[in-house]
């Protein structure tokens, strides 16, 4: 019993830590990390699968899924074109060539 508390409170502490790592980190670093992290799991998947012999079936899976993943992204750029202007009414483009706002 008092392992598990041992363990939750040194899995709390891990989790702040964590999260004050990625609050103090650069958004580029980050991003790549997690593109990486990303890629790295995928291969694995992939070759569980094929070592497991499902392959076929998570191929099959896939193609089944995957019609449904392109119209649920395509909804959601929809209706975040939809919502329009901010609140205040205002859009602008800020660059370092031109700043433009749109009433």
């Amino acid at each position: 019993m008092i392992g598990w508390l041992f363990l939750g409170v040194l899995a709390a502490v891990g989790l702040v830590a964590l999260a004050r790592l990625l609050a103090q980190a650069d958004t580029r670093v980050l991003a790549k990390a997690v593109r990486v992290l990303l890629v790295m799991i995928v291969l694995a998947a992939a070759t569980l699968l094929v070592v497991t012999g499902r392959l076929g079936l998570a191929l099959a899976a896939a193609s089944f899924l995957l019609p449904a993943f392109v119209r649920w992204r395509t909804a959601a750029r929809r209706e975040r074109a939809a919502r329009g202007a901010s609140p205040d009414g205002e859009t602008g483009v800020e660059t370092a060539w031109l700043a433009m706002r749109l009433e």
